[in-house]
């Protein structure tokens, strides 16, 4: 696996998690990204993503070579 976090410091609390993992036994490999941001006092919107970008027959991620995910979730706090 290799990753890097970002957090860029600014007053919108801005953020991304990028991570790629690779089996070394086998061809499959899967990219994840996370971030998030402020976009005022009271709400915030996050990204996560999933994708399944390679599997042959004899790797475990083979059952989820289909279920690529994105996620957007607009939260509001108070």
């Amino acid at each position: 696996m290799a990753g890097a976090c970002l957090s860029f410091n600014d007053a919108a609390s801005t953020e991304a998690l990028i991570g790629f993992i690779q089996d070394i036994d086998s061809e499959g490999n899967v990219l994840s990204l996370e971030s998030s941001r402020r976009i005022s006092d009271h709400w915030k919107i996050t990204l996560d993503t999933y994708f399944v970008l390679n599997s042959s027959e004899r790797d475990a991620l083979y059952s989820l070579r289909d279920d690529d995910n994105i996620q957007i979730e607009r939260s509001y706090y108070f």
